[in-house]
């Protein structure tokens, strides 16, 4: 008895199925312009507006913060850029690389790019850090350089003097005293000490004092440096009417 198995197994496979037994799959879509290397080229042109985007808006967000917290928040934002910035040159390396491969289309120009702009941005970048750093390595050397500054607003002023400030009061002099302290000295030419009920000056001005001393552009200085500020005044005769102090470790943010 003849075995039929084989040519009847043959035929019983329909012809379709045979033909697609026989064909390879079609190779896998493929692009050369997916590669790592074309990856790390891109990578690299978008680190450095990254890194200029994320100093800038962070630099907008930190106006109304403290200046220690400010300094510190620029440190780790500046830490954070610089990082990007270097990942950023190391990915144009890296793109370079892959020339050899894919040739240059669409790695060459934004490799470049990527590699020279950190270089720049880190070498203009250099003299303002060693500015900033000059600075506040002179401030923090005690509160001797604000005092320096401190006189030379006082000379200033005492250059001036009397400066009118209505129609019965006059700045007559400014004083600086130890530890960042600046005294106002006020005199009023028409009345007596004896026309202030006891108080009455300090709380009708102070108030006022204190918000300008919180918001206002030209009390920024003393903000910034923790100056204390004496308003002193005297009646026609020299003797004290009032006197009180703004401390700025004492103020409500």
């Amino acid at each position: 008895m003849k075995c039929h198995g084989p040519s009847l197994l043959a035929g019983a496979i329909p012809r379709r199925l045979h033909t697609n037994m026989n064909t390879p799959p079609p190779l896998p879509k493929y692009s050369a312009t997916t590669s790592l290397f074309h990856k790390a080229a891109t990578a690299s042109i978008l680190a450095v507006p990254l890194s200029i985007a994320i100093t800038m808006f962070t630099g907008a967000g930190t106006a109304r913060f403290d200046p220690e917290t400010r300094r510190v928040i620029s440190m780790v934002i500046g830490i954070i850029s610089g990082v990007i910035l270097i990942m950023g040159l190391v990915a144009g390396v890296i793109a370079l690389f892959g020339m050899s491969k894919y040739g240059t289309k669409r790695i060459l120009w934004k490799a470049v790019v990527g590699t020279v702009m950190p270089v720049l941005l880190i070498l203009l970048a250099i003299p303002a850090v060693m500015g900033a750093t000059k600075r506040a390595s002179h401030l923090q050397q005690g509160s001797g350089s604000v005092d320096e500054l401190l006189a030379k607003i006082a000379s200033n002023l005492n250059s001036k003097v009397p400066i009118a400030i209505d129609a019965d009061t006059s700045l007559v002099s400014v004083t600086v005293l130890p530890d960042k302290t600046i005294q106002y000295n006020y005199s009023t030419t028409t009345r007596t000490a004896s026309d202030f009920p006891q108080g009455a000056l300090k709380e009708a001005l102070l108030p006022s004092l204190v918000k300008a001393y919180q918001s206002s552009a030209d009390m920024a200085f003393f903000r910034e440096n923790k100056v204390k500020i004496i308003y002193s005044y005297t009646d026609r005769d020299g003797q004290l009417i009032d006197q009180f102090t703004i401390e700025p470790d004492t103020l409500k943010n």
